[in-house]
């Protein structure tokens, strides 16, 4: 029982092993074809980044502007209730 546990793990670890190097491989095909793109097209690039940059912005500010009006929403509560 115990050469099934040691084959089952070996197996288990060279799996794992090997699916983190596939990754890693996978990972620095897509930054290099990334870095093609950027160099054939860089405005493009540029205005694909400041939009994105745009949108993520308006949601946090939106996040945020809610988390405060549901602050101060509560705030008013607690008042009425203690007068």
């Amino acid at each position: 029982m115990p050469e099934k546990e040691d084959n089952f793990g070996r197996r288990l670890r060279n799996r794992a092993k090997r699916s983190y190097e596939l990754a890693g491989e996978k990972f620095e095909n897509a930054t290099e074809s990334s870095r093609e793109v950027v160099r054939e097209h860089p405005l493009t690039s540029v205005v694909i980044a400041a939009a994105v940059g745009a949108i993520v912005g308006v949601g946090v500010n939106e996040m945020i502007r809610r988390a405060r009006h549901r602050d101060r929403k509560s705030f008013v509560r607690r008042l009425r209730r203690m007068f």
